[in-house]
């Protein structure tokens, strides 16, 4: 029987000793350390940034150095190199935890959407930044929604967010 591709979208993983390692940070190393002791006949793929240690139950995938020096380096390989991965491991699923996921991703999709800070003060973004995030974050949210196809899907959603979405469409 073949098992189960899971994969987790997991290049903001910090291991530095600064704001990196918070909530995001937090949140993805707690899935790389729990997801496989849901079940462990799952196939879990882990794409990470290109200093990372392994992760018992995952095969890691590493990303090339260039990527993390700026968030477009890391939004040109989210968009183009990661697709290209998931497709070549065969994934049944993709976990994205902020916010974005690829455009050419067809399958599966679970999203965490942490906050909506560049939709609730948008001032407080540059224009093109704004754009982008708000106009991904709608397409994930959309194609997550759809792709369930049976599986349980998850949209998580701080409770800033949830008083703000009331007031607006997402």
């Amino acid at each position: 029987m073949k098992s189960f591709r899971v994969g987790l979208n997991a290049h903001l993983l910090s291991q530095s000793q600064s704001y990196r390692r918070a909530g995001v940070s937090r949140y993805i190393r707690g899935l790389l350390d729990y997801l496989p002791l849901v079940d462990p006949a799952f196939d879990f793929h882990a794409y990470l940034g290109q200093n990372h240690d392994s992760f018992p139950g995952w095969t890691a995938h590493r990303a090339a150095d260039w990527t993390a020096v700026h968030p477009v380096g890391r939004i040109f390989w989210e968009q183009t190199a990661l697709p290209c991965q998931t497709r070549r491991d065969r994934l049944d699923l993709l976990h994205v935890p902020v916010n974005i996921a690829p455009l050419s991703h067809h399958g599966a999709l679970v999203a965490t959407i942490h906050d909506l800070t560049f939709m609730r003060f948008p001032d407080t973004f540059k224009p093109e930044r704004r754009f982008y995030q708000t106009q991904l974050a709608r397409a994930t949210a959309r194609r997550a929604d759809k792709s369930s196809q049976g599986l349980a899907i998850a949209i998580m959603i701080s409770s800033n967010c949830l008083a703000y979405r009331q007031n607006a469409s997402f």
